[in-house]
């Protein structure tokens, strides 16, 4: 469908007319995302199908993706973070019924019939966000090394080595 995304929509009706929304829509007004102020005109783009299955289930096939700026957990600095994404949602209208969807769906319960379509993206978006975003490989600016990369399957071998030369040392006061 072209034109301007619409704020609410009728999922159930949209689901059997197969409607179909795809485009662009500002990061600027995704308020629930925890990243960084976005910068004027960075934008998500989305493609939403909408369908019925062979079985009678109404669906809605999503794909999102920004590219967002977040802060990195490993050095505390701004960094630019691709997101990208792909769901089959089952159109529910309670939890029970969420209970009896077939195989290879999510559910997306709608109990008052109506749906927020700029909701949905950017759940979709918080769906597909790392836990503690941080730079590949170590890209970071801080100098801290990429703990993943250093880490040894001894986690206690630096303390091993600590003890063994307070041992050695026997002008060093005995700590307890």
């Amino acid at each position: 469908m072209g034109g301007s995304l619409p704020d609410y929509i009728e999922p159930f009706r949209c689901a059997e007319a197969r409607a179909r929304y795809a485009g662009e829509i500002a990061l600027g007004g995704m308020t629930e995302m925890a990243i960084c102020p976005p910068d004027e005109g960075e934008k998500a783009f989305f493609d939403l199908q909408f369908g019925v299955d062979d079985e009678g289930t109404r669906f809605v096939s999503t794909r999102v993706t920004a590219v967002v700026k977040v802060i990195c957990q490993r050095c505390l600095q701004v960094m630019r973070l691709e997101l990208e994404g792909a769901s089959r949602l089952g159109i529910v209208a309670s939890e029970e019924a969420a209970n009896r969807l077939p195989g290879g769906y999510e559910p997306l319960v709608v109990p008052d019939g109506t749906l927020r379509l700029r909701r949905l993206i950017e759940d979709e978006l918080i769906l597909n966000m790392p836990i503690a975003p941080k730079h590949r490989g170590g890209g970071c600016g801080s100098g801290i090394p990429d703990t993943a990369a250093t880490a040894t399957n001894r986690p206690l071998a630096d303390l091993g080595r600590l003890i063994a030369a307070t041992r050695a040392d026997p002008n060093r006061p005995n700590q307890g």
